[in-house]
């Protein structure tokens, strides 16, 4: 009885130990005792916390659960296509063999310097993987040497494309046909194709994400989400005064950063101006929110809770317009839930394929600005919920180490997806990875970054009372709608 005692903590003490914080190649947690584990990751970001320039970048993975992943997305797609349509999208899915050996040499790699990883018994296989794709490249054909069934798994694997890049390349060809009217006559069946193709894409993205958003609506998991968001911007927004303020950087389209600082009284600079009509002037986000100390003297403070959010891959409440008055033709509207799709262009961005290719406004002013923030003196970049899938905003992070020396970097990672994370294998002090389980919990999911790991702040004496005041009226009124 005493052994099953003795086996059952000691399973219960392994499962405490798979907590990891790497700083470089070093795993600062190592000899440390398990209770300590979680106490020694929250020293380390409450100093991070507190350098002078906090930038946050999300990923699919804060929104995970409310909002369907480009897999799932993708599958929603194809139950629409006709026969025309598939045999488009099933061309474009496929990856040129150049682009799967760039991902393998990085993954043979990271698992030759990580001998210890779980996946290390994949080197052979990937070794020899790589071979028949040099042979098929150097030979200027397909891919036709047999594969073995462990070599097919992760060709399969990485030669998917999510809908984004599809959706980019559908673009271009959608864009050559229509400056090309030569061709486009001798195939006018195939632009018809394409365009219909794109619509299809574009209006099950905007359905899946235009969902209610709010405290009380929509189902648990959205409700959970929305108060993982909650309790993000509750505690970084009441920052020391004479640091400067929170950025939060997003790949995501959805409207859970806005909603929630509606909700949280919180004002926000996304770029966008105006009353009734809101356009963009990416000139907004060297503005300066502060208020006036004193009626008698020039004398100004920054506003306690102010956080500057930029859209990266676009969102579903963006569209193009023709505003004669604005340089930028980029209209920022009020979308409800049962809203169907802008006849205007949704600018939900593509992302590229190459890291080279031009991107347009707004796309250029936001990664311009990401750069811009991650070159500023005593800055740190905290990465949640992003796969590293968009070149452009890897080759940034990738610079911005090169060139600034006080920037650190630290990434909430998913263990079974290291390999394909670069920074991971670069034995850099400033460089920091977090993984593992806590008992049942996963701690790079935003849930357990919010709830157990983000520094508390104190909060303004004025807002509580405001909240408070704002609380009673709501009860008082029976008002508890809190649905976008």
């Amino acid at each position: 009885m005493s052994n099953q005692i003795d086996n059952k903590a000691q399973e219960n003490e392994f499962q405490a130990t798979t907590i990891h914080c790497f700083q470089g190649t070093e795993d600062l947690l190592e000899n440390i005792n398990n209770k300590d584990k979680k106490e020694k990751i929250k020293a380390v970001l409450f100093d991070l916390f507190n350098i002078k320039n906090v930038n946050f970048l999300f990923g699919a993975g804060t929104s995970n659960g409310a909002i369907p992943t480009m897999k799932e997305l993708q599958k929603c797609v194809v139950e629409k296509l006709s026969k025309d349509e598939k045999k488009i999208f099933d061309e474009i899915k496929d990856k040129n063999l150049e682009e799967i050996l760039e991902i393998l040499y990085f993954r043979k790699t990271y698992l030759k310097n990580n001998p210890q990883d779980k996946y290390s018994n994949e080197l052979d296989t990937l070794k020899s993987l790589i071979e028949k794709i040099e042979n098929a490249i150097s030979q200027r054909n397909n891919l036709k040497n047999p594969l073995s069934e462990d070599e097919k798994k992760i060709f399969e694997e990485v030669k998917d494309k999510n809908l984004e890049e599809i959706l980019e390349i559908l673009y271009s060809g959608k864009t050559y046909l229509k400056n090309n009217p030569q061709d486009k006559d001798k195939d006018n069946r195939e632009f018809d194709t394409l365009k219909s193709l794109i619509e299809k894409i574009e209006e099950t993205i905007f359905q899946k994400i235009n969902i209610e958003i709010g405290i009380n609506c929509g189902s648990n998991v959205q409700k959970e989400v929305f108060e993982n968001y909650m309790k993000f911007y509750k505690k970084v927004t009441y920052r020391n005064k004479d640091l400067n303020r929170v950025n939060v950087f997003t790949t995501n389209n959805d409207l859970f950063n806005e909603y929630v600082l509606d909700y949280l009284n919180i004002d926000y600079n996304n770029g966008f101006g105006g009353g009734l009509k809101r356009s963009f002037n990416p000139a907004r986000f060297e503005y300066v929110f502060a208020k006036k100390m004193d009626e008698g003297i020039e004398k100004y403070e920054p506003l306690n809770h102010m956080i500057y959010l930029y859209k990266l891959h676009g969102s579903i409440n963006w569209v193009e317009t023709k505003n004669h008055n604005s340089f930028f033709d980029i209209e920022e509207i009020y979308l409800k839930s049962e809203d169907k799709k802008p006849k205007e262009t949704c600018l939900i961005y593509p992302t590229p394929l190459k890291e080279g290719k031009s991107l347009t406004s707004p796309y250029t002013d936001l990664i311009r600005e990401f750069q811009k923030k991650l070159s500023l003196p005593n800055s740190v970049l905290f990465i949640i919920g992003y796969s590293f899938s968009d070149e452009h905003i890897n080759t940034i992070i990738y610079r911005a180490l090169a060139s600034n020396n006080s920037l650190s970097v630290v990434v909430f990672a998913d263990k079974d997806k290291l390999a394909r994370i670069p920074l991971f294998s670069i034995n850099d002090k400033r460089i920091y990875v977090i993984y593992g389980k806590d008992e049942d919990k996963t701690i790079h999911y935003f849930k357990y970054f919010v709830d157990e790991l983000i520094p508390e702040q104190k909060q303004n004496e004025e807002d509580e009372i405001y909240k408070k005041f704002a609380s009673m009226v709501k009860n008082v009124t029976g008002d508890k709608n809190d649905c976008g």
